[in-house]
């Protein structure tokens, strides 16, 4: 299940949120941070959303929301999942209206909630204990830098003499 929180309302679903003409869409100004939900518990939700708002700063945006009312959305849409939910959540602040540079006040906002179970267990130590490529029994040895480099020499008189005095 999709959810998204857009111009104060929650539409299930994946809802449209941007015009041909809008800033972000043409020019690429938008930025987004995605933070995990398990089972109610949001770790670390406050750094996510202040990194979102530190990235929408940097490329000249406003996130027209604080951290507060941000984290506040999201723990209104946590409870619209069932209480065992395993969610991604992505706060995305994007450019509407500018011509090569956005224009900060007109910000939009959009908080995506989304069901994303996390891998479990067992597969991740399949994973992480997969055997490494075998090795090629010969390999092409690698140059040595400086063994194999020309030295650098001063152009001869002639070589200067021929350069200096072609038309």
């Amino acid at each position: 299940m999709y959810l998204t929180y857009f111009n104060g309302s929650w539409t299930e679903g994946n809802a449209p949120l941007f015009g041909a003409m809008d800033h972000s869409v043409w020019l690429g100004s938008s930025v987004f941070d995605g933070a995990r939900s398990i089972a109610g518990k949001t770790p670390d939700l406050h750094l996510h959303l202040q990194r979102v708002v530190n990235s929408a700063n940097s490329l000249g945006l406003i996130c027209p929301l604080s951290v507060d009312d941000m984290a506040a959305l999201v723990l209104e849409g946590i409870r619209k999942f069932p209480p065992n939910a395993e969610l991604y959540i992505r706060p995305l602040v994007f450019g509407t209206d500018g011509l090569l540079v956005p224009v900060p006040e007109k910000s939009g906002f959009a908080l995506t909630l989304f069901d994303a179970a996390l891998p479990r267990h067992e597969r991740l130590l399949r994973l992480h204990h997969r055997a490494a490529p075998p090795r090629r029994a010969w390999h092409r040895p690698m140059p040595r830098p400086l063994a194999c480099m020309p030295t650098a020499r001063a152009p001869s008189a002639k070589l200067a003499q021929r350069v200096l005095t072609t038309p």
